[in-house]
């Protein structure tokens, strides 16, 4: 994939779109992420940023509606020079160099809407250990901050509550502020709390699992029961997926021990998996859908928890292209 094969493309396009000359592009688009995927080095995040530059470039205006990767633009390393990804996408960005600090911003947000965010270092190639701020509207109100709640040393927050209307700023740092992170993901959720659903009962088993209806899902695990809930979402193939849960949903600082696990359409094969501890919040990815399907989450009790209820939320990274062109999930 080279940037003058996009370039030529779009030049032999240009005079007339079709949805033959989209299909191209998304193709061009697909190739370039699986190469990306295969190998996160700043050339290839290039050149997937070209890809996606070419297909925006192309798309008549009234079609251009679709989520995507953003990447960070520097200096954003204040509240004051906060990137403002489209609502939706997710972020791309590097902690570099050693001391760098990234913000992001997500506005119009309303008191009591609920965040949740992850960051993921999986495919880093250098530094994994992260730190994650999350600051309200006068970029200085901490609303959750957290270390190690995520996969390894990743970081993810989860059911932190917006105190003050307006903006929602998402901060990184490598942890100790020594070291680099080149590349990390951030992906987050900021929803009103009312948008929720509770799980069906019985849901025990991946054929009896309860649809994902809502931005945020519900549920109980009695004490010391062997209850097992699962849950079930669609996803494209190439679609990444990040579940982050809320393991003290009501605040009352006693947390519930959850095992998660992210299943694959056969409902047994384990994709990601989080075991949060101690940690109130519990993360699962970020994982690039196999195949397009019914794919799983999965949770129950780690241990003897003092408590029951949990919530959480599935970010389904898919492309919102129009449904008459092929989708390609750029995120």
């Amino acid at each position: 994939m080279k940037r003058s094969v996009i370039f030529f493309a779009v030049l032999a396009i240009a005079v007339g779109v079709g949805a033959a000359d989209l299909a191209q592009l998304e193709e061009l688009i697909a190739d370039s992420k699986a190469a990306y995927v295969a190998n996160p080095s700043s050339a290839n995040l290039a050149e997937l940023d070209a890809a996606v530059e070419a297909f925006q470039y192309a798309l008549p205006a009234s079609m251009k509606s679709f989520k995507g990767m953003a990447t960070e633009t520097e200096p954003n390393d204040t509240a004051g020079t906060a990137n403002t990804p489209p609502a939706g996408d997710y972020v791309v960005a590097d902690i570099s160099p050693a001391g760098d600090v990234d913000y992001f911003v997500s506005g119009g947000n309303a008191v009591s809407d609920l965040v949740y965010a992850a960051v993921n270092t999986s495919n880093t190639t250098s530094g994994t250990d992260s730190q994650l701020n999350v600051y309200a509207d006068d970029g200085i109100t901490l609303i959750e901050f957290d270390d190690d709640g995520g996969p390894g040393l990743a970081s993810c927050v989860a059911g932190g509550v917006v105190p003050q209307a307006g903006d929602v700023y998402f901060v990184p740092n490598e942890y100790g502020n020594n070291g680099e992170i080149t590349p990390y993901e951030l992906h987050w959720v900021v929803a009103p709390e009312f948008d929720f659903a509770s799980e069906t009962e019985p849901n025990d088993t991946f054929a009896t699992a309860t649809p994902i209806s809502a931005t945020f899902m519900a549920g109980l695990i009695p004490s010391g029961a062997a209850d097992v809930d699962f849950y079930s979402f669609a996803a494209t193939a190439g679609d990444l997926i990040h579940v982050i849960v809320d393991d003290d949903p009501d605040g009352n600082a006693s947390n519930l021990d959850t095992e998660l696990d992210l299943l694959d359409t056969d409902g047994t094969t384990v994709l990601a998996a989080g075991d949060d501890g101690s940690w109130s919040n519990n993360c699962a990815g970020t994982t690039a859908a196999p195949t397009t399907g019914t794919y799983f989450v999965r949770l129950s009790d780690g241990g003897t928890s003092p408590d029951s209820d949990y919530r959480f939320t599935v970010i389904v990274e898919g492309a919102a292209v129009p449904v008459d062109l092929m989708s390609f999930s750029i995120e």
